[in-house]
């Protein structure tokens, strides 16, 4: 039997529907064309709105700034150390004041402006600085003036993934619209105000200049999908409820209809407006045409989330369960081969969604994971939960034809199957075998959930525990093979040898030397100690090069070179030069080359030409060879251009590099040997093992040469860390959903139980408590963390101010002549201790760097941190720690005065601190682990707690419901035993006591009703008995006394009396019969019957009894026709069942059975239930009149039972047993047209 779960769907829901797809799809085609080429488009006259603004502002705050400085200087001061730097954080506009074209305030050092400079610098209402381009606006007055830029676009000289160039967020612009000064084609002209001045915006590439945000016309395209989809669901129950074919094919046909137009959207680019969110960009993710992009991916899981909801909530067929064994073997494999095959499915998604992605799914490091990989998690969530829906739907409509233990027995061979035959290109077999034995035990717990017991919380806990399981395991394996692949770029990178960041800085080195005049006057003079100081000091100025060993070596003709160890004598140009042609790679724009001599070191050749005429020629070579040792932090990759930093680097691994067994450089926490044994046997080309809990990959790219990365490995607590937030995940979401189902189930604006509520406080109250928890240790972590690296950066600061005393503490002061001194000093102090250090005068100018290419390059401006100068020179603070941005980038940096050995203070010491940022982000990561892990076994404990607290408080309660539920005024009440002298105690006590009284008053009830209705049934009769006695009494009087007066007419008397009362007696007669017609049956009609039929149609008057199931067999080769009353027949098999149902007690599972067989002349009836029994005592008296097990009724059932097969020739006997249940059996004759 189908029965139609979907509402009535009216034609006017599909015009409504169908209306709002047209309408949509219009909206979406008037906005297309109406922002046709909008985004490559400039608004200009929002820009020049917006630059009106900002120099009305800058303007009024010049003036007023102009005027304050004249009346109040110090005031003036405080307004730019205080609220200046809040105007420059919330609006991006900075001030600056000269005094004497010396820079004297400013309100921040994010923009880099000459520390010494006329006003004719600010002449121009455009400026470009060497960090970006700004709207200038000034004022001067007497020996001063006030400069204001508001900043328009950062435009650093490179970009990496640390700095970005990019516009005000007031303009909305992306980094691709340039600003330029002339007139290029395409540009736009800007008026930056009525002067005339003037910028031009153009686009560099053809990709979106305006910011990418959620515009209508996307609201539009998600609303058109939305309504398609609704409108095809509307559609499919639409026809379903008016065809039954399609009721039963209904998610076949959606699944087709959807699958049609998700084609047609993917074939015609329907999502186009998405493609600048990276959500849909290829670079994320790629696998196939259904699976363009993760945005891709998210609509068809949806799309297919929505098919799982209408299998669910679907029609609903009761199946009967008599079906013979080869059907349910076949349903059973079926159903299996289903779910395998479902389980493969899944495992591929998995597969493609890590190997075609640039997302990462480690889950060791949470703090890496973005907001994409959270996205990748939860589609497979998504998928897994589809696949459960679809298949808790199956298992409830094949409940009956089903076969649990058939059902995992193909499951278990279908994997082994699997086993047996899957590629191990991809996976080994061993991961395999994982994959399949979990998929195995999650849809094995499944099936049992459904088939075998009923779906309860700790059931449900435990299948989420496996599937968590399953989630974690797959996508560490998988994110374990891709890394594999990775490590082969990794450890090919790195015996290329190549060293880009070195690359980018021999660049600027090789063009300073060329333009270096000075060193052109020493070629010229031939002064060689001043060439090798210009050339060295060039090189090792720049920190990046302390890993480099330099050798400088200068060529004129006829020179030559003694070669160690043999002291061979060489020319030295054929030297170098053959050096050059057999190893070189030229690195471009420069005559350095990069020497692939396969030695484990990273070489450059250096070749500067010098020749003033034919005679005269001077070649410098510069080598650079690593240094063999082990690296710490390198160079902070703020300064490296993007372009020179490779995508994938080994930074995050340790790594180490050897040459003919012997260690040449080496990086990270691992203790490499300094020497391996060489195996002669050890040849191939790759290698993975593990050692010493790390994880080592090897990669030998020739016989001399051997490179390793290693990192920390230990799979199970890999494992664990995925578990722990997967499950955590699920765990939330799970209940959720209970808890909702619970309230929606138990009407919650009513109430829900006091279980649930003592369940759910509990687990609240725990979540919150863990929840209040974490945020205070992680707060505590993170100002320990600051906490410690203050102290850390304090030390270190003491550590350079000592050093530096020592260096220059007996001056006076600090001239600028001495900067090339300090520079070389603070290069060398920054080398021990590992830490960049500026050093400014008592103006905040910026005197002494260890990192000039900061400054050089615009990310930070010549002059000291404005908060930290206003604490240090106004409030006369001896230690300033402030927190600094470069760009997006958050650092802490310390300040102290510097003093001489008088005691004076003749500088400002600086130690900015963001070499190691990342420590912090792995101090949190590893908090967040730790506290997952805890909170994971509190939760699991807390809940295990909470359900047994709840249970042994409510049972009690739970139990008294039960019995009250139970209770029936035709049966007697049970008591509850309950022993403890507690509340639930004393309300148990009070239970038990009306149920005595209660069992006492429905007694009383019971024999009063019998009373009165016999005693009504004895006036009646005695009343209509009374009527004719009277009259007959009469008449025998008058005939006594004529008798006795010997009346002459006492014949004619007599018969007159005799004829009255032969007249009474037959009132009296009648009356009789009238009472007898009132108590007898009434006339059978007896006709041929099926009664096979009348069975069927007696069970369902009772099949939708709660908590019992009815099981028919039929084992008769024909039709079961016999001769009888069919009504009575039915009241026979309708007292028996409902005897049955009623002798099975409410906490047992109710099971009545009808089995109808055949003998030789008759059917045997046997119906059957799993009630109490019948005791011995009763036995006897089971078909008595008037007798009864119950505290209500007459009695009659089963004696009219009886009375009624007795007179259809039939019979009724029964076998019974005590809590097992009866067995009422009953033979009565088959129709034979000679016996009747």
């Amino acid at each position: 039997m189908i029965k139609n779960n979907f509402p009535n769907i009216k034609i006017w829901h599909l015009i409504v529907s169908f209306s709002l797809v047209l309408i949509g799809l219009i909206s979406q085609q008037f906005v297309s064309k109406s922002n046709t080429n909008t985004k490559y488009t400039l608004n200009k006259e929002k820009i020049e709105t917006i630059l009106k603004e900002k120099n009305i502002l800058l303007k009024g705050t010049l003036k007023q700034l102009t005027e304050n400085y004249k009346t109040d200087a110090k005031q003036t001061q405080e307004w730019f150390y205080s609220q200046g730097k809040n105007i420059y954080n919330e609006k991006e506009i900075g001030y600056f004041l000269y005094d004497k074209n010396n820079l004297k305030f400013w309100t921040t050092n994010d923009i880099s402006v000459p520390t010494s400079t006329n006003i004719s610098f600010f002449d121009n209402k455009l400026l470009n600085l060497p960090n970006g381009w700004y709207l200038c606006q000034t004022s001067s007055a007497d020996n001063f003036f006030i400069v204001g830029l508001a900043r328009i676009k950062k435009d650093y000289s490179y970009e990496n993934h640390l700095i970005k160039n990019s516009f005000a967020k007031d303009f909305d612009l992306t980094h691709d619209a340039v600003i330029s000064r002339e007139e290029i084609q395409g540009s736009t002209k800007i008026d930056i105000d009525d002067t005339g001045s003037s910028f031009y915006l153009s686009i560099k590439t053809n990709k979106n200049i305006n910011k990418v945000k959620f515009s209508f016309y996307n609201f539009l395209c998600i609303f058109n999908m939305l309504n398609l989809v609704i409108f095809v669901l509307l559609f499919t129950i639409f026809l379903s409820n008016k065809i039954k074919i399609i009721l039963l094919l209904n998610p076949i046909f959606y699944a087709i209809l959807i699958l049609v137009l998700r084609y047609i959207s993917l074939k015609y680019n329907y999502t186009a407006s998405f493609n600048d969110f990276r959500l849909f960009s290829p670079e994320l993710f790629a696998e196939s045409f259904w699976l363009q992009s993760l945005g891709d991916y998210i609509i068809n899981v949806i799309l297919f989330l929505s098919f799982a909801i209408l299998v669910f909530f679907n029609y609903k067929i009761d199946l009967d369960s008599n079906f013979p064994k080869p059907i349910k073997v076949i349903f059973s494999i079926s159903l299996a081969s289903i779910m395998f095959l479902s389980g493969l499915f899944i495992s591929t998604l998995m597969f493609g969604l890590v190997w075609n992605s640039s997302m990462t799914f480690s889950f060791e490091n949470i703090l890496a994971l973005d907001i994409y990989s959270l996205i990748g998690t939860l589609i497979i969530f998504l998928i897994i939960l589809s696949f459960v829906l679809i298949f808790i739907k199956l298992f409830k409509v094949f409940k009956n034809v089903l076969n649990f233990w058939y059902l995992v027995i193909s499951l278990f061979v279908l994997c082994s199957l699997y086993l047996i035959f899957a590629e191990t290109t991809k996976l080994s077999f061993y991961d395999n075998l994982v994959f399949a034995f979990l998929f195995f035990l999650a849809w094995s717990s499944l099936a049992f959930v459904m088939l075998k017991s009923k779906t309860n919380y700790f059931f449900s806990v435990g299948i989420i525990i496996i599937f968590a399981f399953l989630i974690s395991e797959h996508f560490s394996r998988l994110s374990d093979k891709k890394e594999i692949e990775t490590f082969k770029v990794l450890t090919y990178n790195l015996a290329a040898e190549k060293d880009v960041g070195a690359e980018f800085f021999i660049k600027e080195s090789f063009y300073d030397l060329m333009n270096d005049e000075k060193l052109v006057e020493h070629l010229k003079n031939k002064n060689y100690d001043k060439i090798e100081n210009a050339v060295s000091s060039e090189f090792f100025n720049n920190r990046y090069f302390n890993k480099y060993e330099i050798q400088i070596t200068m060529c004129e003709k006829e020179d030559s070179l003694l070669i160690e160890p043999d002291l061979v004598s060489v020319d030295c140009f054929e030297f170098f030069r053959e050096q050059i042609n057999e190893y070189g790679i030229i690195i471009p724009s420069t005559n350095f080359y990069f020497l692939d001599n396969h030695n484990g070191r990273i070489s450059y050749l250096g070749e500067i030409r010098f020749q003033e005429n034919d005679s005269t020629a001077i070649n410098i070579y510069v080598e650079l060879n690593s240094k063999i040792f082990s690296e710490g932090l390198g160079y902070p990759e703020i300064l490296l251009d993007e372009k020179l930093l490779v995508k994938k680097t080994a930074r995050s691994y340790n790594h180490a590099k050897y040459n003919k067994s012997r260690l040449i450089t080496s990086k990270g926490d691992y203790k490499y040997p300094f020497a391996i044994a060489s195996d002669t046997n050890d040849t191939a080309e790759y290698k993975l093992f593990k050692k010493d809990s790390y994880i080592h990959f090897q990669y030998r790219p020739d016989s001399d040469n051997l490179i390793i990365i290693s990192k920390p490995y230990s799979q199970y607590s890999r494992q664990l860390v995925s578990f722990s937030y997967i499950f955590l995940f699920l765990f939330v979401v799970f209940n959720l959903m209970w808890l909702f189902s619970k309230m929606r189930t138990a009407n919650f604006w009513k109430g829900v139980s006091l279980k649930v509520k003592i369940q759910s406080w509990f687990i609240i109250i725990l979540v919150v408590s863990l929840l209040i928890t974490g945020s205070i240790a992680m707060r505590f972590i993170i100002e320990g963390y600051k906490e410690k690296q203050s102290e850390a950066m304090l030390d270190k600061l003491i550590s350079v101010a000592v050093e530096l005393e020592y260096s220059i503490g007996q001056k006076k002061a600090i001239n600028y002549e001495d900067v090339h001194y300090l520079n070389n000093l603070l290069i060398k102090l920054s080398n021990v201790f590992y830490i960049d250090i500026n050093l400014y005068d008592l103006n905040g100018i910026l005197l002494s760097t260890s990192r000039a290419d900061l400054f050089d390059k615009g990310l930070k401006a010549r002059y000291i941190d404005a908060n930290a100068y206003s604490e240090l020179l106004m409030k006369n603070a001896g230690t300033v720690i402030v927190d600094e941005k470069i760009d997006e980038i958050d650092y802490m940096s310390v300040y102290i005065p510097f003093r001489n050995y008088n005691n004076e203070i003749i500088a400002y010491l600086n130690l900015p601190y963001f070499a190691r940022q990342n420590e912090f982000a792995e101090e949190i990561s590893n908090f967040v682990l730790a506290f997952s892990n805890i909170f994971l076994f509190l939760i699991l404990i807390s809940v295990i707690v909470g359900v047994f607290i709840s249970r042994q408080l409510t049972r009690p309660l739970a139990l008294v419901q039960e019995k009250i539920r139970q209770m029936d005024i035709n049966k007697k009440a049970e008591k509850i035993v309950y022993t403890k002298n507690d509340e639930l105690g004393g309300l148990i006590r009070e239970y038990n006591k009306k149920v005595d009284e209660l069992t006492e008053s429905a007694n009383k009830l019971a024999q009063s009703e019998r009373e009165m209705a016999w005693r009504e049934m004895a006036k009646q009769i005695a009343h209509e008995i009374k009527n004719p006695l009277t009259p007959m009494k009469l008449s025998v009087q008058y005939l006594e006394r004529a008798y006795d007066l010997k009346d002459e007419n006492w014949e004619q008397t007599y018969k007159k009396v005799s004829k009255t009362l032969i007249e009474q007696i037959d009132i009296l007669s009648a009356i009789a019969s009238e009472f007898s017609n009132f108590a007898k049956m009434p006339a059978s009609k007896k006709e041929v019957i099926d009664i096979v039929e009348v069975i069927k149609n007696s069970i369902q008057l009772f099949e939708n009894t709660e908590d019992i199931d009815f099981e028919f067999k039929e084992n008769l080769k024909s039709k079961g026709f016999v001769y009888a009353d069919k009504e009575q027949m039915l009241r026979v098999f309708t007292n028996l069942i409902k005897n049955g149902i009623q002798a099975i007690p409410k906490e047992r599972m109710g099971l009545i059975k009808i089995e109808i067989s055949s003998s030789d002349k008759n059917y045997i009836i046997k119906v059957i239930d799993n009630g109490t029994g019948i005791s011995e005592q009763m036995i006897p008296k089971i078909f008595q009149p008037n007798f009864t097990t119950k505290s209500g009724g007459m009695g009659l059932g089963l004696s009219m039972v009886k009375s009624l097969l007795t007179s259809n020739n039939a019979t009724i006997y029964f076998e019974t047993e005590e809590n097992i249940g009866t067995i009422f059996i009953i033979e009565i004759p088959m129709y034979n047209e000679n016996n009747f």
